[in-house]
C-alpha cells in the first residue's frame, strides 16, 4: 500500500512509521540544530555546544543523557524543549529497612545488596531517608554520610522526567513527613 504526499513522493506505510519513530528520537544533531536556531542567550548556546563537542551527530540521546547535558551545560531550558520526547519510566519503589546498617557502611550496602533496586526508598532510621537513583543512593531527608544529594536546581518531580515521583512520595511516608 502506498500513500502520496503533497510533494508527490510515494511513501510506504512502513517508511512513514519509521520516519515518525525517528522524529521522536533525540540525536546530537537535533540538539545542535535546535539550539543554534533558538532564541536562547548565546552563552547558553555555547555551553550546550561545548558539552556536545566530539559526540557523533547521529548518536541517539537517552533521558539520562539529557540529564547529563543539562548538568554539564547548566541550561535547564533543554528539558522544556526536549523532555517530552521521553516517556517517564516509572519505578515501583519499596521501602528497604536499613535501620540495622551503620551509616559508615550504608553506601557500600546499597552497592552490594541484590534486593535494592532503582527507585527504592532507603530508610536508615531517625528520619534519615534516601532514594536509590540508578546506582546512587541520594538523600531525601536527614543527613546520611557518604550519600549523594540532589542539586538545588533539580526536584524529584523533574529528575529523569518524573521517574522518581512515586519514590519521593514513599520517602515522605518513611520519614513521617506526609503532606495531606
Amino acid at each position: 500500500m502506498k500513500l502520496t504526499e503533497i510533494t508527490g513522493k510515494e511513501l510506504s506505510l512502513a517508511k512513514i512509521a519509521k520516519q515518525r519513530a525517528d522524529s521522536k528520537k533525540l540525536t546530537v544533531a537535533k540538539v545542535i540544530n535546535t539550539v543554534k536556531s533558538s532564541t536562547m542567550p548565546q552563552a547558553d548556546v555555547d555551553e550546550v555546544l561545548d558539552a556536545l563537542e566530539g559526540m557523533p551527530r547521529d548518536k541517539v540521546l537517552s533521558a539520562a543523557d539529557l540529564d547529563q547535558l543539562v548538568a554539564i551545560s547548566g541550561v535547564k531550558e533543554l528539558y522544556d524543549t526536549f523532555g517530552d520526547l521521553f516517556e517517564a519510566k516509572t519505578v515501583s519503589p519499596k521501602i528497604v529497612d536499613m535501620t540495622d546498617v551503620d551509616q559508615e557502611d550504608a553506601y557500600d550496602h546499597t552497592q552490594t545488596t541484590d534486593g535494592i533496586k532503582d527507585g527504592d526508598v532507603l530508610d536508615l532510621g531517625d528520619g534519615n531517608v534516601a532514594i536509590m537513583v540508578q546506582a546512587w543512593p541520594t538523600t531525601v531527608f536527614g543527613k546520611i554520610k557518604h550519600f549523594h544529594t540532589l542539586a538545588d536546581d533539580y526536584s524529584w518531580d523533574t529528575i529523569d522526567n518524573g521517574k522518581y515521583k512515586a519514590s519521593h512520595e514513599l520517602a515522605k511516608k518513611a520519614a513521617g513527613k506526609e503532606t495531606k
